[in-house]
């Protein structure tokens, strides 16, 4: 289960990478290293200090654009907090934990490398993203050699800019 937990304000774009990835675990149910993409789940839970009604309408359109699971809640503070704060380690910024049924944490925030390889790094552990990065490798190392008319590849913290 992959539980994005964030509060209401610029999360479109988190929004439309998971709708994307949500797509493309219905479309292609099939097995990958042992999990079922068909029994991947995704859940918001909003994080909210205070639900007026300026909140409760940014949510409902944020809500309306979701095509999975999200938490709805009237109470604060949302029961749970305390482990979300504390174990997963939510501290405002948008986060997307991969848990597995029986609640064993697999990866304590998947969205950089849902960001950068989107469903290929199914089912989203760390070692998913490791795996993927040395298989483009070999790709990247002779696109750093190249000068394409003059146009230089530069690196930054593993990232390919052109």
């Amino acid at each position: 289960m992959l539980l994005f937990i964030s509060g209401l304000d610029r999360i479109e774009d988190e929004i439309r990478l998971l709708n994307s990835i949500y797509e493309r675990l219905v479309e292609d149910p099939n097995d990958k290293s042992g999990f079922k993409k068909e029994e991947f789940k995704i859940l918001w839970i909003p994080i909210e200090n205070k639900w007026g009604d300026a909140r409760r309408e940014l949510f409902n359109t944020l809500k309306s654009d979701i095509k999975w699971y999200v938490v709805e809640y009237a109470q604060v503070p949302l029961p749970g907090i305390r482990l979300i704060e504390e174990d997963l380690r939510f501290h405002g910024k948008p986060i997307l934990p991969v848990v597995k049924p029986q609640g064993v944490l697999l990866n304590d925030d998947a969205l950089d490398i849902i960001f950068e390889w989107g469903i290929h790094a199914f089912p989203f552990r760390k070692s998913d993203a490791y795996l993927l990065a040395q298989k483009w490798k070999w790709f990247w190392d002779e696109v750093k050699k190249t000068n394409l008319h003059g146009i230089q590849v530069k690196t930054k913290s593993n990232n390919y800019d052109f």
